[in-house]
């Protein structure tokens, strides 16, 4: 511990990355304070460093600065780890910071924020990565639909729903794992229909759903792929 306290102070920025990281595995929280101090590091390897070892630590102080660092710190690869590093926080309060990530110009940065937010299961994320659903990349589509299922609202089914025509077989096999975990009515229905997907792996996990809800429809379906070419589905 004390040696990697001592590394924060190096001159190289490399050892003070590594003075973060060595302090993250220790886990010890009297090395909040010095890891506080590098949020400001002139260099963005340190800071993402000591955002991530603040993360591992869960220091509720951190929460605030994080926040502003996923808002406004020049590096993207800093502004991911400070939507990565409020996931461990369980941080509700930087909700505004994280949906703000989610126009951020790098990708990295709108997954990782999606992502904690799923984590957060912030109901009021729902209606922005509803948005999602649309987006023109299929793997924010597809993180979209898996974020949903986290959120388990029941107003999500509609656009899940819709979701099970994405051209994407990925997006549509997230749409089918979210909507077997939604409360409310309508959702077995849903999962009837999705046993005629085209996509093997969607339409087992349709009849998994299925079955989760007491229903044996799926087991047509699940005895037939039982005869899949492909192994993994077997």
């Amino acid at each position: 511990f004390g040696r990697a306290m001592a590394d924060l102070k190096d001159k190289n920025p490399m050892v003070r990355r590594r003075g973060c990281d060595e302090l993250a595995r220790l886990r010890d929280p009297k090395a909040v304070p010095a890891l506080m101090g590098l949020l400001k590091d002139e260099n963005p390897f340190v800071r993402s460093a000591a955002v991530d070892a603040l993360g591992l630590l869960r220091a509720p102080e951190a929460v605030a600065p994080i926040s502003k660092i996923l808002a406004t710190d020049a590096d993207g690869q800093v502004r991911q780890q400070a939507a990565i590093a409020l996931a461990y926080l369980g941080a509700a309060q930087a909700e505004d910071a994280l949906l703000a990530a989610l126009d951020d110009k790098e990708t990295g940065v709108r997954y990782a924020a999606i992502r904690t937010l799923g984590a957060l299961r912030s109901a009021k994320a729902e209606a922005k990565i509803t948005l999602l659903l649309k987006d023109a990349d299929p793997g924010m589509r597809r993180v979209a639909a898996a974020t949903l299922g986290q959120i388990r609202s029941a107003a999500s089914l509609a656009p899940l729903a819709e979701a099970l025509k994405d051209e994407d077989p990925s997006v549509r096999r997230e749409a089918v794992r979210a909507i077997g975990g939604l409360p409310g009515d309508g959702v077995k229905e849903t999962l009837l229909k999705a046993l005629a997907d085209a996509d093997e792996t969607a339409r087992l996990h349709a009849a998994t759903a299925l079955h989760r809800f007491g229903s044996p429809e799926g087991e047509k379906t699940v005895v037939a792929l039982l005869k899949s070419p492909e192994r993994q589905t077997r």
